[in-house]
């Protein structure tokens, strides 16, 4: 019985297979002829589509059995999708699926796999949240509710099939978030597991973000894997994903240009859509040529708010200005835009938008900064129980308002970088350091770099963006030449110029200088706007003679600057000046004034010997007004007040103990350069007690006037005693626009021509000059009359050779001795310079003395001739003979005999000639006939 029960099953067995393959064969035959129409499944297989979408009515226009390959399979053509109105969501051409034979064999038609190719899906993401699927704005189907809801499902929850699309393409239009994202050559597997569904997929994605602050654009060919779980309701509860690309380029929303290369991108992260966040675990990519690694988060409400925290480690300066969000510190981003334009960033912490979910609060995300670790980082990172925990971590509304209130935090070092910090002034070059960046602060710590032709050995730049307008403050350490340093701040808004009128490219030394800047971010910023304080060591500083050939080297100073306020102090030495040898302490300080453009000057100077005090006011670079309260040096101990006239010039008094004019002068005469060097015109009044000149001449009780204009004296008028001997002396210079009368007296004359021209020969007598000056300098060319009346001569060693030489002995030895004694000499003369021309010079005495010539003090030579007259008392005499002795003695009064000279050569040891043979002929006949030193006819005497 059992032999023959087993026998019936297989041949049973037997006949299926055989009927089953006879079957198969019978179809495989029919399918090569054409595609087997079913149209009874048309209406179940139309119901089962309809099963996997709630609330969407499904048409079927024809069901076939397909040959695909070497298999066979299901194939609904003209499928339509319909929304609750009537109107088509989705038309489908073809689309294979694959019933499952379980439920076919319990009488039930249910989808367990669909294939779709070519296939074009539009999703559309509404205002409130919900998802929609459509071929037009007008005929969308829903396909869940405003964004947090949940729809309990109509008729069941249904199993998802598997379902694979190739060679499609879908789109989403994400009206809520603002952007799109295109998938291309769309090839999608989506296969069912228990609680969910997982998916992988391969295509070209073009996506646009309006999201602030990630907005732009991005293209790449990607590789996805997705996994979602559902509820028990088939809502999606979380949507997790990797995806990765090789090669892509990024679009940035607000800068124009090229787009910018991507590669190596890799992203993994989840979804949430009841609280519509997208959480990225990891985001890395190669930006151009800079490496991103970070975390994300993105959340998908009425008013989107994106957030990232991560590193880059290198970003040029103009791929920054084009990654950089806009709505994100907008005045710092403008102001960097527009002032910085080299270098390079490293080294990139960012942290943008709302909190990162495993970010600590107000630092960066710590994330793999090499590929070797982001590929380490992807293959343990988003495992369930990560999944769990960062899904359990809600965006609070607090997290909400920091996102809004500390939008950005950035920090970075840097490299090469050249900055337009404050133009005019010159910008930073080669700069480095590290920055930071946050919604209200953006601080640069700047270790080195170069401004104009120093350096910058360290510095901040702090700029308040929670001010309105925003305001930057600026500190630096700049060290370089003086005039380097000077060169930098002179330009505006600053427009630092030295006191006194120094010039920048005449300061010498090196500077060491420390500024601090305040100023608001504007377009256009004035002096007025900035605020600037500084101070700065200067080493070996010097400056070229400033006034009467005085300046200073190997100055050690400190400059102190405080908006309008300079002060400077330190130690320096004097040039041109060798009465103060030693250095000096120099005290300087310039303020604003009370008036508007006004500054007050303060100044003192302390050292051996030297001691000075004074204060006064200046307009901008101009000295309007002065006091010297106190000036003792080298025996001169004076004050004064200096005041500006309204013309340029100034007004001075000058009052004191003593002057020593000897000593400052370092015993050489005034002359025309020391009026020239003055330079602004002059007016001088005078009241000291003693004064001492050149050559040692003392005065007393000196008092007057002095003007000088256009580099000479132009007018005098001065009186004093002498000291030792007792005597006087005055002297006037009258004011015209002509010839000038110059007029000097004394009553010792050898004491004053000593000291004016280092006459030694002449003691005592009284001195009168009365001459006339031109318009060329304060003494360029006098011409005048000098008389001197009851001296002596004494010491002249020329003239006691003259003498001796025309046989006057006794005469000579007076000269050598206690002096010769003469009663007046007349010297009209003329002096251009450096040369005095002599004529019908008359000198009476002892002897009667006429000459005539030229003294070159500049060359230190002379050529004079003359006549001595002996016995001069008794020559005359004869000339006051009526008739005969205008004949003897001629019209000049010479005398009736006299030896003829001349004094030519070096003036210290000139050659003396004399004529003897002259003394026994009247003057008047020789001069008629015969030059004893020419030997031709001659009319006068005098230098040819």
């Amino acid at each position: 019985m059992a032999r023959r029960l087993r026998a019936w099953i297989l041949r049973m067995v037997l006949g299926c297979a055989f009927g089953a393959a006879t079957l198969a064969a019978f179809v495989l035959w029919r399918l090569a002829e054409g595609p087997i129409p079913l149209r009874a499944l048309d209406r179940p297989l139309g119901d089962a589509l309809a099963a996997l979408v709630p609330d969407v009515t499904v048409r079927v226009g024809t069901t076939a059995l397909v040959r695909v390959g070497r298999a066979v399979a299901l194939e609904v053509g003209d499928v339509r999708l319909l929304a609750p109105d009537g109107a088509s969501a989705l038309s489908l051409a073809h689309v294979r699926v694959r019933p499952s034979l379980g439920a076919l064999l319990r009488g039930r038609v249910v989808i367990a796999r669909v294939d779709v190719d070519d296939a074009v899906l539009r999703l559309v993401r509404r205002a409130d949240g919900g998802l929609a699927l459509g071929e037009g704005v007008g005929a969308a189907l829903a396909l869940g509710g405003a964004a947090g809801s949940t729809r309990p499902a109509a008729r069941g929850v249904v199993a998802l099939p598997r379902i694979a699309l190739a060679r499609s393409r879908v789109s989403l239009d994400d009206r809520r978030a603002g952007g799109t994202i295109a998938l291309s050559d769309v090839d999608l597997v989506v296969s069912p597991r228990a609680g969910g569904f997982e998916g992988s997929l391969a295509a070209t994605v073009d996506l646009a973000s309006a999201a602030p602050p990630l907005r732009g654009s991005v293209r790449a060919p990607l590789r996805a894997e997705v996994g979602v779980d559902l509820a028990a309701d088939g809502t999606p509860v979380e949507v997790r994903f990797v995806v990765t690309a090789d090669v892509g380029e990024l679009v940035p929303g607000d800068a124009p240009g090229p787009p910018l290369p991507l590669a190596d991108v890799a992203a993994e992260g989840r979804y949430r859509p009841d609280r519509e966040t997208l959480d990225l675990g990891r985001l890395a990519a190669t930006i151009g040529g800079s490496r991103l690694d970070a975390k994300m988060r993105v959340v998908l409400g009425t008013s989107p708010i994106a957030g990232l925290a991560g590193t880059v480690d290198e970003l040029t300066l103009a791929a920054l200005a084009r990654l950089w969000p806009g709505e994100l510190a907008g005045e710092a981003r403008s102001w960097i835009a527009a002032r910085l334009r080299e270098g390079e960033l490293r080294r990139c912490r960012v942290r943008l938008g709302a909190p990162v979910p495993g970010t600590p609060d107000g630092a960066s995300a710590a994330t793999p900064s090499t590929p070797a670790d982001a590929t380490e980082a992807a293959a343990t990172a988003s495992t369930p129980a990560d999944a769990t925990e960062t899904a359990a971590t809600p965006l609070t509304p607090a997290e909400v308002a920091a996102a809004a209130a500390n939008a950005v935090d950035v920090t970075c070092d840097f490299r090469g970088v050249a900055a337009d910090y404050l133009p005019p002034l010159d910008g930073i070059r080669d700069a480095a350091g590290s920055a930071r960046l946050t919604a209200e602060r953006l601080t640069v710590d700047v270790r080195g770099g170069r401004v104009g032709g120093c350096r910058v050995d360290g510095g901040t730049f702090v700029m308040d963006l929670a001010a309105e307008p925003p305001r930057a403050m600026i500190t630096a350490g700049v060290s370089g030449p003086t005039a380097e340093v000077l060169a930098i701040v002179e330009k505006p808004p600053i427009a630092f110029t030295p006191p006194l009128g120094i010039a920048r490219a005449t300061v010498g030394g090196e500077s060491r200088v420390h500024a601090e800047l305040r100023l608001p971010i504007a377009t256009t910023v004035g002096p007025s706007d900035v605020a600037v304080r500084a101070t700065a060591e200067l080493s070996e500083a010097r400056l070229p003679p400033l006034a009467v050939g005085i300046g200073m080297e190997h100055g050690t100073l400190a400059v102190r600057i405080d908006g309008g306020r300079v002060e400077i102090d330190g130690t320096t030495t004097m040039t041109g000046f060798p009465l103060v040898t030693g250095p000096v302490r120099l005290a300087l300080a310039v303020a604003p004034g009370a008036a508007l453009g006004e500054r007050a000057l303060a100044i003192a100077i302390d050292g051996d010997g030297v001691a000075a005090r004074g204060t006064g006011r200046m307009a901008g670079d101009v000295l309007t007004a002065f006091t010297v309260d106190q000036v003792r040096l080298a025996g001169t101990d004076v004050a004064g007040t200096i005041a500006r006239t309204p013309r340029g010039g100034y007004d001075v008094t000058l009052a004191g103990a003593s002057l020593d004019l000897d000593r400052l002068l370092a015993g050489r005469p005034l002359g025309a350069g020391d009026a020239a060097a003055i330079g602004p015109p002059l007016a001088v009044k005078l009241d000291l007690g003693r004064v001492r000149t050149v050559r040692g001449l003392e005065l007393r009780g000196v008092g007057g006037t002095l003007t000088v204009a256009d580099g000479r004296v132009a007018a005098l008028d001065l009186r004093g005693g002498l000291v030792d001997p007792a005597g006087t002396v005055a002297a006037t210079l009258a004011v015209g626009p002509g010839p000038r009368r110059l007029t000097l007296s004394s009553d010792q004359a050898g004491r004053v021509l000593q000291a004016l021209g280092g006459l030694q020969q002449i003691v005592g007598g009284t001195l009168a000059l009365d001459a006339t000056t031109d318009a060329r300098g304060p003494f360029a060319a006098l011409a005048g009359t000098l008389v001197v009346r009851d001296f002596k001569v004494v010491r002249a060693p020329v003239l006691a050779k003259l003498l001796g030489v025309g046989s006057l002995g006794g005469i000579a030895a007076l000269v050598q001795g206690e002096g010769m004694p003469m009663s007046e000499a007349r010297v009209p003369f003329r002096w251009d310079g450096a040369r005095i021309d002599l004529h019908d010079v008359r000198a009476v005495g002892a002897v009667g003395l006429t000459a005539d010539g030229v003294l070159d003090t500049g060359a230190g030579t002379c050529d004079l001739r003359g006549n001595v007259i002996p016995a001069y008392t008794l020559n005359s005499a004869l000339g006051r003979v009526p008739v005969l002795g205008r004949f003897l003695v001629g019209a000049r009064g010479d005398g009736v005999f006299g030896i003829d000279y001349r004094v030519r050569g070096r003036t210290a040891d000139p050659t003396v000639r004399v004529n003897p043979l002259t003394s026994v002929a009247p003057t008047v006949l020789r001069s008629w006939f015969v030059d004893p030193f020419t030997r031709v006819p001659a009319r006068r005497h005098g230098v040819r």
